[in-house]
């Protein structure tokens, strides 16, 4: 048999192939995704995706197993954040089951908790206020005030802290911005220097994304889990016992808060734990984190709301 003869039939066989192939191919898909697929799953071979866990608290629902069905919610959740179909079923099935409600508080608050600084403004974009923001960012630089090393720099933060709850005068806040840029570099700490020229009041890219831009250029200092606190003892976590009863504030406890928020030390805050379980406060988030070394910012969502700040 000629060279020629055989490399027509090598491309025969070439040819045959491809076409079983392509008709082999759509079936083992279908079995996979019917047969094989839910067997993985079941045995944890393979990682479910949103819509896998989407699926599975629809048929727990179906089957009279609703508390299943919002574990499988918070889960898709966790893994694809701020998806809104999901989020609509969740809070569609807390409708149905609202004995549910402390379980899903829960839930959101541990997953809330999981996100870093960036992930949790980011989930939270258009719902915190400038003020919120502006205090946030200037929380992360003052944690970097010994690589501050120039005054202006200084100037520029104690004035963008200042500007959160009094707007300065235009001119004013033109010139600490207009000394502070300068200031800003070349040198061996150009994050940090970057950051507080980004915090002058002039500013006013600063919320939201520039308080993002703050959180990452102050991120290698301060450490992102140290981040995450100070973002979370701003803003807060949006769960319903989080709520400050007016019952609360006591003379005590106004005194306390007011002390601490105008002079941004915050060493009495254990004081102000006990001062609020005196006045009735049982809430474990609120007392815990009063209780614990920090870190902790001026803005501090329970001194805020003591103070009626927001």
């Amino acid at each position: 048999m000629g060279r020629s003869m055989i490399s027509l039939w090598v491309w025969v066989a070439f040819l045959i192939g491809l076409l079983v192939a392509g008709a082999v191919s759509p079936f083992l898909l279908v079995v996979w995704h019917f047969v094989g697929r839910p067997v993985a799953l079941a045995l944890r071979l393979i990682e479910p995706t949103a819509a896998d866990l989407v699926a599975r608290g629809w048929k727990a629902e179906r089957d009279g197993q609703a508390a299943d069905a919002l574990a499988a919610d918070d889960e898709a959740l966790r893994l694809s954040r701020r998806d809104q179909e999901v989020e609509a079923r969740r809070a569609a099935l807390l409708d149905r089951h609202p004995d549910l409600a402390p379980q899903a508080e829960r839930a959101e608050r541990d997953r809330l908790v999981a996100l870093g600084p960036v992930e949790f403004l980011e989930h939270f974009e258009g719902r915190v206020t400038d003020r919120k923001l502006r205090l946030v960012a200037v929380a992360c630089c003052r944690r970097v005030w010994d690589r501050l090393d120039d005054d202006r720099l200084r100037a520029a933060v104690d004035a963008a802290e200042r500007h959160a709850d009094q707007p300065l005068p235009g001119g004013e806040a033109r010139a600490i911005y207009t000394a502070a840029s300068p200031a800003g570099g070349p040198g061996p700490d150009d994050e940090a220097r970057a950051a507080a020229v980004l915090l002058a009041p002039w500013a006013r890219a600063i919320p939201h994304h520039g308080t993002i831009e703050v959180v990452m250029l102050t991120a290698a200092t301060v450490g992102a889990a140290e981040q995450a606190k100070l973002v979370r003892c701003v803003v807060g976590l949006p769960h319903r016992e989080r709520e400050v009863s007016p019952s609360w504030a006591t003379s005590t406890v106004l005194s306390l808060a007011r002390r601490m928020y105008e002079s941004g030390d915050f060493s009495a805050f254990p004081i102000l734990a006990d001062a609020l379980q005196d006045a009735g406060c049982e809430n474990a988030d609120i007392l815990n984190h009063y209780r614990e070394p920090g870190p902790h910012a001026r803005g501090c969502w329970v001194i805020d709301a003591i103070l009626g700040k927001e």
